[in-house]
């Protein structure tokens, strides 16, 4: 019974279907699955090609750097070395640093731009450096206990040209960083910090040298340069649109192939940079990922690779820890879009797409053209029978044959002309009903339109009464009472969502005198120039100016605290002002003037609209009393 019912709904289902489909698609399937899947087992062969591709280049590209990184950080090692050598044999004294001058200005101007400065120091506090900056100046850096830090210039010569800089308190056995050098037993990197003069990132080695009773008797150190190891990374070649940065165990960005500056400008301070804020979203994205993996932890010492998802694109990342013997712990970072390596595998899957639809386009041809054979009867006799729908009752069948289909084009020709004689017996009915019908619906549609025309009359003069009876006739702001109505709704609507409710009360200050100097009919011309500056002060849509009474406006600012209100009122004082509206007979100005009072507050069920009228009253009481031409603010409780 199942397999009963299940054949029952495929052939009802398979009988929508045009024929000429049923007969083309087989042949459409056949070629789309096959072609499928040779593309399916192309594209899977072309990704493994990709991603044994990207896995050598990533390892290439890491050790590279990882070599690069060694000879780079050889040099402070090979520096200190030499300086070490130098006091060993006697030939420069740790009590005597004047002497090391010329030698550490020969040495920066060597080893520059990797180096930035190498210097000496000694258990007395006293301290030597030359320095050489990115314009190629010259700097001899000097520091005693008791005179502080001073930095020279240097002439082509060696001899100093005058203090550049001076840090008076400067004591160097009392830094944190003297004190690990003076501790140690071994040479030492310093943490990674930013020059105040160049920008770079920089991090110094420091080897302290011992007596012949293993007693710390001074020490070499010597700065390199970061932005060295980003010159080199921005000139690999990653991939197309690779990147390559190095961080340390923070997810501290120290190096990047990008250009981007690996660290912040804050006031008077610089900053190293969290790789996760970076300003390129690459890195940014990369580096976000590495600590949700917890691949920055002390406890990756080996090479990882993987696969990752940046927005709707997959990248390659290959992650190389990068350490030496004397506690240097970072991360070399390489990322490669996986794009860069598609070019190839995208053209191949367009010629497979082609070759796909050719076949497929071939194939529907041929079963096309089967089906047109040998539906082509059919076809005929359906079009006869839409235009007997359409009311041709003389259709030509053109259907020569003998067989079954020939009988049934036979006895469709005899079903056409008796419904023909059927239909013209029921048209003469049916056009006596239509005529009436047009009548009726005539009758019908002249009386909506009256009645529509004269229901849009109404309407018009209800809403003309509406408006006249709440806008000032003279101002054209709204009256008292839509002042009135309209401060009781916005009450209950901040009683509701406790917003802010605030109200402004504007008078014209000597008004009386206005219109005893120039006469009531400039003073009502006087009002409405007022009453325009008002509303084009107003920015918001819910904000409403009224005309109070007399010269005196109010204007509702709902979800407006005090803050807001002032700002409107000087809006509104600043307008008025601009209009330069002449007032001789003010003792106060030559032009109209306005004095406002402000309040504010949440509407709550212990006060009404008219507490918030009377505060407001008597702010502006209070701009009056201290001279007019102002606006006073009364605080509520």
């Amino acid at each position: 019974m199942q397999f009963h019912r299940v054949r029952q709904t495929f052939l009802q289902r398979l009988g929508r279907v045009p024929l000429r489909t049923v007969l083309v698609l087989p042949f459409v399937l056949q070629i789309v699955a096959a072609v499928g899947i040779v593309g399916a087992l192309s594209a899977h062969n072309g990704q493994r090609a990709i991603d044994d591709l990207a896995d050598q280049l990533l390892r290439e590209v890491s050790h590279r750097i990882q070599q690069n990184l060694q000879a780079y950080l050889a040099t402070p090692s090979a520096i200190n070395r030499t300086n070490h050598s130098l006091v060993a044999q006697g030939l420069l004294r740790l009590d005597n640093l004047d002497q090391w001058e010329p030698h550490l200005l020969q040495q920066v101007q060597i080893y520059h731009p990797t180096i930035l400065y190498i210097g000496v120091g000694n258990p007395q506090g006293e301290y030597r450096s030359g320095e050489q900056l990115e314009d190629f100046s010259l700097r001899i850096n000097s520091a005693r206990d008791e005179t502080g830090f001073h930095s020279y210039g240097v002439d082509a010569t060696g001899q100093r040209t005058g203090v550049k800089s001076v840090i008076p308190d400067f004591r160097l056995r009392q830094r944190a960083e003297y004190q690990s050098i003076a501790q140690s037993r071994q040479p030492l990197w310093t943490p990674v910090f930013t020059s105040l003069l160049q920008p770079t990132l920089l991090i110094a080695r420091a080897d302290p040298i011992l007596d012949q009773k293993q007693q710390f008797a001074g020490f070499v150190i010597a700065s390199f340069r970061l932005d060295s190891i980003g010159r080199f990374l921005d000139q690999l070649t990653i991939g197309k649109t690779g990147q390559a940065f190095v961080i340390d165990r923070q997810g501290k960005l120290l190096a990047t192939s990008t250009k981007e500056l690996p660290f912040r400008d804050l006031v008077q301070v610089r900053e190293l940079l969290p790789a996760s804020e970076s300003r390129n979203p690459l890195t940014q994205a990369t580096a976000q990922y590495l600590q949700q993996a917890g691949l920055i932890q002390p406890g990756v010492q080996t090479l990882r690779q993987t696969k990752l998802n940046i927005g709707q694109q997959s990248h390659y990342l290959v992650v190389l820890p990068f350490q030496d013997d004397f506690k240097l712990d970072w991360l070399i970072v390489v990322v490669i879009p996986e794009s860069d390596f598609l070019t190839q595998i995208q053209t191949n899957n367009q010629i497979t797409i082609l070759l796909c639809l050719g076949s497929a386009g071939i194939a529907i041809g041929l079963g096309m053209l089967t089906a047109r054979w040998m539906t082509q009867p059919i076809l005929a006799l359906n079009a006869a029978a839409k235009k007997i729908a359409q009311g041709d009752w003389q259709p030509a069948i053109a259907v020569q044959r003998q067989d079954e289909v020939g009988e049934l084009a036979h006895s469709f020709h005899q079903m056409s002309q008796q419904l023909q004689q059927s239909f013209a017996e029921m048209a003469s009915l049916n056009q006596a009903l239509s005529s009436s019908k047009n009548q009726l619906a005539t009758y019908n549609r002249r009386l909506e339109a009256q009645i529509a025309e004269r229901t849009d009359a109404l309407e018009q003069a209800n809403r003309e009464l509406a408006r006249l009876a709440t806008t000032d006739s003279l101002t054209q702001l709204a009256n008292r009472r839509r002042f009135d109505a309209y401060l009781q709704q916005e009450w209950s609507h901040g009683l509701r969502s406790q917003s802010h409710l605030a109200l402004i009360l504007c008078d014209v200050d000597y008004f009386k005198a206005y219109n005893d100097h120039y006469g009531h009919q400039l003073g009502d011309e006087c009002l409405q120039q007022v009453a325009q500056a008002i509303a084009q002060a107003l920015q918001r849509s819910t904000d409403l100016a009224a005309r109070y009474g007399g010269e005196e406006f109010g204007i509702i600012l709902p979800y407006s605290d005090q803050a807001g209100a002032v700002q409107v009122a000087a809006a509104i004082q600043a307008a008025i002002q601009a209009l330069h509206w002449p007032h001789a007979g003010s003792p106060l100005s030559a032009v109209i003037t306005v004095s406002l009072g402000i309040a504010s507050l949440v509407p709550s069920r212990s006060l009404t609209p008219a507490d918030l009228i009377a505060a407001t009253d008597v702010a502006l009481y209070q701009a009056k009393t201290q001279g007019r031409d102002r606006y006073c603010v009364n605080t509520l409780s």
